[in-house]
């Protein structure tokens, strides 16, 4: 027992040395040292690792171990289906082929959190449903660009323009992604979550640095279904500039396309169509908040298993950062519930599909709750797209976490059933958009272009 400890300890500190420039190597040592201590922990780096790196057999062979073991909370089981989603995404990628290219800015599709690969795999599927002999050429925004990107010195000239911005398009998204923007037909950029008040002007300049160069290229240009910030000052007139240069540009929640007077079109994540569900709702879905403390998030559970023992409902934990939950998993078990942090998008709905309310500050996970017919009682958080929710649907009733919430969860229990959905209209909506982008006349931006970016030299100076 004791030589398997340090042996376990002893392959986990290689694979901390390896993972860095030999990450195949380093994500055997980890399934070594899980194999010497099948822990959970142990299982879920090990299975990370193997993700990593994309040897997904692997990860399905430890989740299934840890199924084996006694899965009593179905973590596991919702771990090995978001395993299934990754490497069929995967896949898809490999094969990707077609007579039109579109490169796909800040795709959040290979994610852990369900609802980013919610509303990225939605929104593809509107490309696809637009360009269907198109090929999608993604990339992923690296968030430390925002804190590494050397800060931009423009003098004047299209073409040192031209450079600053090829070399943020490669900070910000990776090597492969320049090469896939030169060669797409259509450059789309889909800001998603990804940028908050945080985020300076050097920042933003990073982010929407691929439709500025295909603007200055004069390629087709679109940003769609995003959340933008109301900034104000030097980002607010940036920002501006930057959605009057592009061929289409809308935002997914109506405060952020009043705020910057830009077309309103819903999140893409309300195309997703879950599979028919008529069995019982018995169960409480309950989710952390994005940029919550911990100790908000501790009370959301706290006020959700209230709701649980008095409705005699399931607690069904689905959702990023639930190790914030840990301390309330011997209550979870002992309700018969569910403790998992992430899954397939179909296992996810399904899941979900058993709720008959949603208590929590998730937006995705709410507009999950929403197209399964599930009724949410949501906390505000940092950004606005909780309370564009509340406003967007009678399904969604907005809660503070000093209120009580008893009241409330009784009046939307009742409402829990087939939600009318609006897919059909907004698909329409979003095929109508990219096509538009598409077919709009090819315009070298080069001037307008130029001009912000001085611009931009000049206030970030």
């Amino acid at each position: 027992m004791a030589l398997a400890k340090v042996l376990a300890f002893y392959n986990r500190a290689t694979a901390q040395l390896l993972k860095r420039r030999w990450p195949a190597q380093a994500a055997r040592r980890f399934a070594a040292a899980y194999r010497l201590q099948p822990r959970e922990r142990a299982a879920r780096r090990a299975v990370e690792a193997f993700i990593a790196v994309g040897y997904f057999r692997e990860a399905k062979d430890i989740c299934a171990r840890q199924i084996e073991n006694g899965d009593k909370l179905a973590h596991w089981r919702h771990y090995a289906s978001y395993v299934g989603d990754i490497e069929e995404l995967a896949e898809k990628r490999k094969s990707s082929g077609g007579s039109t290219r579109i490169a796909l800015f800040n795709d959040t599709d290979g994610r852990t959190n369900i609802g980013c690969r919610l509303t990225s795999q939605s929104f593809k599927s509107a490309i696809e449903t637009a360009f269907p002999n198109a090929s999608i050429d993604s990339a992923g925004f690296r968030f430390r660009s925002y804190r590494t990107t050397e800060k931009t010195s423009i003098q004047d000239g299209a073409a040192e323009v031209r450079e600053e911005l090829e070399r943020l398009v490669t900070a910000g998204y990776g090597p492969q992604s320049l090469d896939n923007l030169l060669g797409a037909q259509l450059i789309v950029l889909q800001p998603e979550g990804s940028i908050d008040d945080d985020v300076n002007l050097q920042g933003l300049l990073t982010f929407f640095s691929p439709v500025l160069l295909a603007a200055l290229l004069g390629k087709p240009t679109a940003i769609l279904n995003g959340t933008i910030p109301g900034y104000g000052g030097a980002r607010r007139a940036f920002l501006r500039s930057v959605f009057a240069l592009v061929d289409v540009a809308a935002a997914r929640d109506r405060i952020s396309a009043e705020n910057y007077s830009i077309r309103f079109l819903p999140d893409a994540a309300l195309l997703f169509a879950p599979p028919p569900y008529t069995g019982e709702r018995d169960a409480c879905l309950i989710t952390t908040g994005a940029r919550n403390t911990e100790e908000q998030d501790r009370l959301i559970c706290t006020k959700a298993l209230e709701i649980c023992r008095e409705f005699q409902l399931r607690p069904v934990v689905l959702t990023r950062a639930s190790a914030r939950f840990a301390e309330f998993r011997p209550q979870i078990e002992a309700l018969n519930g569910i403790f998992a942090e992430t899954a397939s998008l179909y296992e996810a709905s399904r899941t979900v599909s058993r709720c008959r309310l949603h208590v929590g500050a998730r937006y995705h996970m709410a507009i999950l709750s929403l197209v399964c017919g599930v009724p949410s009682v949501l906390f505000d958080v940092k950004t606005r797209k909780n309370e564009w929710l509340t406003q967007f649907s009678a399904l969604i009733m907005q809660a503070s976490l000093d209120g009580p919430l008893l009241p409330r969860a009784q009046e939307l229990l009742s409402k829990a059933g087939e939600y009318p959905a609006p897919r059909d209209a907004l698909g329409t909506d979003y095929v109508d958009l990219l096509r538009r982008a598409a077919g709009a006349e090819k315009v070298v931006r080069a001037g307008p272009v130029t001009q912000l970016l001085n611009e931009f030299a000049h206030e970030s100076g």
